[in-house]
């Protein structure tokens, strides 16, 4: 029942807090989702990222990479054969000026530790006030496409890229 396709990540993190509480009698008051997408990531990144949310006063934390493209500010849609900007007007100077462009991110890395307060209140993986662990690109590249795949087997032949592994 939880392997269909529509089953979300965190309802299987629920149940999984769930089934420990009940049968192992155990309690956590954090957990980390890792997911197995992102294989580069290092145990240094999961140990920096979890104590770094300890010692905050944040709900979660999300492990983030710079996002491979210069701006989502730069991102079209297309709808009824017509190209359109995602962004309201408010965005129009971001629009017009790289360089008044905000650094942009993007979930990677696999990397999603939260309260289990918080993670049973909001029902989503980055709950309450989140905090960003940004990681380098290599470590934290997500596998979600043939060419991702690619990319991390050249990665892993390179093999000086992931020093200190």
């Amino acid at each position: 029942e939880l392997a269909l396709d529509h089953v979300i990540t965190i309802d299987v993190v629920l149940h999984a807090l769930d089934f420990i509480e009940r049968n192992e009698n155990i309690k956590y008051d954090y957990a980390c989702i890792l997911e197995p997408t992102s294989p580069l990531r290092t145990g240094e990144d999961i140990d920096k990222a979890l104590s770094k949310l300890v010692a905050s006063d944040y709900d979660s934390l999300i492990g983030l990479l710079p996002a491979p493209c210069s701006s989502p500010y730069r991102i079209r849609y297309v709808q009824d054969d017509q190209v359109v900007l995602p962004f309201e007007d408010k965005f129009y100077d971001y629009i017009n000026n790289k360089a008044k462009y905000p650094k942009a991110y993007i979930p990677g890395g696999g990397i999603f530790c939260g309260k289990v307060d918080a993670f049973r209140r909001e029902k989503n993986l980055m709950p309450g006030k989140a905090m960003p662990y940004i990681m380098d690109f290599c470590r934290g590249i997500d596998i979600n496409t043939k060419e991702d795949f690619l990319l991390v087997e050249a990665l892993i032949r390179q093999g000086d890229i992931l020093e200190g592994r």
